[in-house]
């Protein structure tokens, strides 16, 4: 997307310039003036209406023309990825880590985002929202149904995708992760390797008390053979992950 900013003039399709009051400055998105296109439907505070032809001078957004030519406008629901933190946070507030601190556990998938959004360039609100939500299922009385309801089957089909069947034995659970990795979706790909990131940085700086050395090492271990089998999804994202497991504990911490 291209922005020019009109500050005190604009020139108007026919080719002359038009002032523009102080008050009424605008921020015209455009890559070129050659061709008037409608408004799409997020753009629209610019004008009262669909423009597909020169914007009349009495009309509020300008004082002369503006136009949009071609171009692309990603898609952004902010409130999606809002509510799933929500959610989230409401869903969890009875529940801890596992860490010597027992921070509370919606720390955790907020450090998910984090990494996904500031780290790894991800802005997605799919998946951001899948990163918030993605122990719901598994730790909460959460169903897919209700997350569905709350925020679509694309969401929800991520969070599945995420879960674990808790009704399964523990040491086949984690061989199930290790197995499925290749077959993951690209999303929930980006979503396992910034909760795996997370798991390990936390493992290192702040362990579970009752974790054994012999314990933290093997999930160091079992964390990398889960992803060494997914996708490449990101390269900044598999980066931190190969810094998080440098900090592997060895037989002498």
């Amino acid at each position: 997307m291209h922005y020019k900013l009109a500050l005190s003039q604009n020139t108007s399709r026919n080719g002359q310039s038009g002032h523009w009051p102080r008050s009424t400055r605008r921020a015209v998105m455009a890559e070129t003036a050659a061709e008037i296109q409608p408004l799409p439907p997020d753009l629209r505070f610019l004008c009262p209406a669909d423009v597909s032809a020169p914007i009349q001078a009495d009309w509020p957004c300008a004082h002369g023309g503006c136009y949009i030519a071609s171009m692309q406008q990603p898609s952004y629901d902010i409130s999606r990825v809002i509510r799933a933190v929500e959610f989230a946070a409401k869903k969890h507030r009875m529940q801890r880590r596992k860490d010597s601190d027992a921070s509370p556990y919606i720390n955790h998938p907020i450090a998910l985002m984090h990494v996904l959004c500031i780290d790894g360039g991800i802005r997605d609100p799919k998946i951001l929202a899948a990163a918030a939500l993605h122990d719901t299922i598994e730790d909460t009385e959460t169903t897919p149904s209700e997350l569905v309801a709350e925020f679509g089957a694309d969401v929800a089909d991520l969070v599945v995708e995420m879960t674990d069947d808790k009704s399964l034995p523990k040491v086949e659970r984690k061989r199930l992760q290790i197995e499925r990795a290749r077959h993951m979706t690209r999303d929930g790909a980006l979503v396992k390797l910034a909760d795996k990131i997370c798991n390990l940085r936390d493992i290192a700086a702040s362990p579970p008390e009752n974790w054994s050395l012999e314990r933290r090492i093997e999930y160091f271990d079992w964390a990398k053979a889960v992803v060494d089998g997914l996708p490449r999804v990101n390269s900044r994202l598999l980066k931190m992950f190969e810094e998080a497991y440098a900090k592997r504990p060895t037989g002498t911490n």
